[in-house]
């Protein structure tokens, strides 16, 4: 029998401690022959089933130790990948946090300049229509202003008028100056007359 088969492994032990047992010199290769027959045959059903238990166990054992070993690598492999998928999704949704909250800063910016460009324009169309509307009111009134001293041009031009074809010698009648000024009318002489000829006069 082997000693590298499993039955000759489990008997070897106990067939090696029997060969041996009280020697202290070395057997000779005829003397080892002799004494391993001589043991074998001592050696009982009993104590075979005896060691191939023993030998069944430390299989076991060895086997028990190897599938520990394997399943506490693939505890360490599933935990080793955990923490990366763990840290691979905190990084993503801090790339994600910090690419949304970018964006918001953007838009409130855009919001923010959109309103103050708004607001920039109404204040420069507010600006405008005061603007126009001071230089019509200024516009009326210098037209107004100019139609009120022309009047008082004519005004005066009839005074003079009637002053020099009386010499002053009748009374001026206020109500036939202001028909003849609305009416551009000579008094007197029932002509019309002409800003141009008013101012010859």
């Amino acid at each position: 029998m082997s000693p590298e088969s499993p039955m000759g492994y489990a008997m070897w032990d106990s067939l090696a401690e029997k060969v041996y047992m009280g020697r202290s010199i070395p057997l000779t290769k005829n003397e080892m022959k002799a004494k391993i027959k001589k043991c074998w045959r001592q050696k009982g059903i009993e104590e075979v089933r005896k060691s191939t238990t023993l030998r069944r166990k430390r299989s076991y054992t060895t086997v028990n130790t190897t599938t520990k070993l394997i399943l506490v690598v693939l505890v360490v492999v599933v935990v080793v990948v955990v923490v990366v998928v763990v840290v691979v999704v905190v990084v993503v949704v801090v790339v994600v946090v910090v690419v949304v909250t970018a964006v918001v800063v953007v838009v409130v910016i855009v919001v923010i300049t959109a309103a103050a460009v708004v607001a920039a324009v109404e204040v420069v169309v507010v600006v405008v229509v005061i603007v126009v509307v001071v230089v019509v009111v200024v516009v009326i009134l210098v037209v107004n202003i100019h139609q009120t001293f022309f009047l008082l041009d004519r005004f005066r031009a009839l005074i003079d008028e009637r002053c020099c074809r009386s010499r002053c010698t009748e009374p001026i009648n206020v109500v036939a100056l202001n028909v003849a000024l609305l009416t551009n009318t000579n008094i007197g002489s029932g002509q019309h007359t002409t800003p141009t000829s008013l101012e010859q006069h």
